[in-house]
């Protein structure tokens, strides 16, 4: 996208404009330019839980390359989601190799570095598949098909505003952003080993809470 669009009176800005840092909902932001975003997000203020110290070590730490790359389950199933045109520009589906064999081995060390070279990331058949399934599994209930397919609804959204409080400039990432009469609707999508786990000490543990939205009737939120 090269213009910014007038969406109900909201305006989205492209991701060429991010940059500017000027308060408002941004589109196809990539994920480590909204990283770099010297702003306030949840993640960051979590780890003031444990001390300043951890907090700023968190968001500063080298990490490691390899690491990053690796493939992530959650990530998959969020790109087969709710991005699934995005899916062969991020990763290499590697056949099903027999990695107990020199052969195995040799062909999967190929795919990885065919991966690496092209920027995208290496994922097995067998993960690939898992991540279909579950994607799958989310889009068949029909009110989620109906609000993650919703036209008027875009993913990945990245907002930027300042905290009508202290003034400091804030961020977030919206796994799903849908207008609707009146307001927006928010989708924050989470993969879970086991649904009989979550309760609300998980979310409490893992601070979903503290996402939550707020009303807001200032003028300093977009």
């Amino acid at each position: 996208m090269t213009a910014a669009i007038n969406h109900n009176g909201v305006l989205l800005r492209p991701a060429s404009e991010f940059q500017t840092l000027e308060p408002g909902v941004y589109l196809d932001v990539p994920f480590s330019e909204y990283l770099r975003a010297p702003a306030l997000s949840n993640s960051f203020l979590c780890g003031f839980e444990r001390s300043a110290g951890y907090a700023i070590w968190n968001r500063d730490a080298p990490v490691e390359e390899e690491a990053e790359s690796a493939t992530d389950l959650g990530s998959l199933v969020h790109t087969l989601a709710l991005e699934p045109d995005q899916v062969s520009d991020r990763y290499l589906v590697m056949p099903k190799l027999k990695l107990t064999t020199i052969e195995g081995r040799e062909k999967a060390a190929d795919y990885e570095a065919q991966a690496k070279a092209a920027g995208l990331i290496p994922v097995d058949r067998d993960t690939f598949r898992k991540a279909g399934l579950m994607a799958d599994s989310l889009l068949a209930h029909p009110d989620m098909r109906m609000w993650l397919r919703a036209a008027n609804g875009f993913s990945e959204a990245t907002i930027l505003w300042h905290d009508a409080d202290t003034g400091l400039l804030c961020k977030a990432r919206c796994d799903r952003l849908i207008f609707v009469t009146g307001g927006v609707v928010i989708f924050d999508v989470k993969t879970i080993a086991r649904l009989d786990k979550l309760n609300r000490w998980y979310v409490q543990d893992y601070g979903y809470a503290r996402q939550r939205a707020q009303q807001s009737t200032t003028n300093s939120s977009p």
